[in-house]
């Protein structure tokens, strides 16, 4: 399988990423983890942008052969991507279900870039109350899940890390997820903390992987 070409986002990105993002976080209010992302707009993302680094895969309409459910792909989730923000429960980092159809309510924020859309995202964010980065807003277009994508971009985001001298990364997820949590558990992560939602029917575990 080849590997998808990863790129850093640009403020260009904005629209598509809304797009991701909207969709990817409306299938997870559907599934019972509501969250403010899914009526993200680019505005928004552009102020993400502004405090966060960000890779993505184009959308280039071409997909490898699926990986067996065990190899599914993880979601912004931080995500996951997001319990990125959970402090004010408005955000949940990893989400696994998006599409790519433009927001009809929203015509000037459809796809943008070159390919027409965005396949998958991360975000990394610096945290001064961690000892580490935060991986956030991981996000796979329904499309191409089971492709290895939210693998590859996570795999290149912990390498970042690993890069700038951390010997740790961590991520928040939900609690009672029904894959989340295992597919971060065989990557290595290990629950380190809880932060706890009065607003939402879930919590949110800290996860740690060591690099």
């Amino acid at each position: 399988m080849t590997d998808p070409a990863i790129r850093a986002s640009t403020t260009a990105d904005a629209p598509a990423l809304a797009t991701l993002y909207r969709a990817a976080y409306g299938d997870l209010a559907d599934a019972g983890f509501p969250s403010s992302a899914a009526e993200t707009d680019a505005d928004e993302v552009r102020e993400w942008l502004a405090e966060r680094e960000c890779w993505l895969v184009d959308d280039v309409g071409e997909s490898t052969a699926p990986r067996p459910d065990a190899e599914r792909d993880a979601d912004d989730a931080d995500d996951a991507d997001d319990a990125d923000d959970a402090d004010d429960a408005d955000d949940a980092d990893d989400a696994d279900n998006t599409d790519d159809a433009d927001n009809p309510d929203n015509p000037d924020e459809g796809d943008t870039t070159a390919s027409g859309g965005v396949a998958a995202a991360i975000q990394l964010r610096e945290r001064d109350d961690w000892p580490c980065p935060e991986v956030c807003r991981l996000a796979v277009a329904p499309a191409r899940q089971r492709e290895g994508l939210g693998a590859a971009l996570l795999d290149h985001a912990e390498g970042v890390v690993a890069e700038r001298g951390y010997d740790r990364v961590r991520l928040r997820s939900f609690t009672d997820h029904p894959f989340l949590l295992d597919w971060y558990a065989a990557r290595g992560y290990e629950r380190v903390g809880l932060q706890r939602l009065d607003t939402r029917p879930f919590d949110v575990p800290v996860l740690e992987r060591r690099l």
